[in-house]
């Protein structure tokens, strides 16, 4: 029972480090579009 528990808790917390991850990218190609937008003539 507490193994199943404990499986859950690494599920969740390898899906919320994902998420994270997923959002930083996002974020930073987002900053490099508009960096690229703003440096073309």
């Amino acid at each position: 029972m507490s193994l199943q528990r404990y499986d859950e808790e690494v599920v969740i917390a390898v899906a919320s480090y994902f998420h994270l991850t997923v959002w930083i990218v996002q974020i930073k190609a987002a900053f490099a579009r508009g960096f690229v937008q703003e440096n073309t003539p």
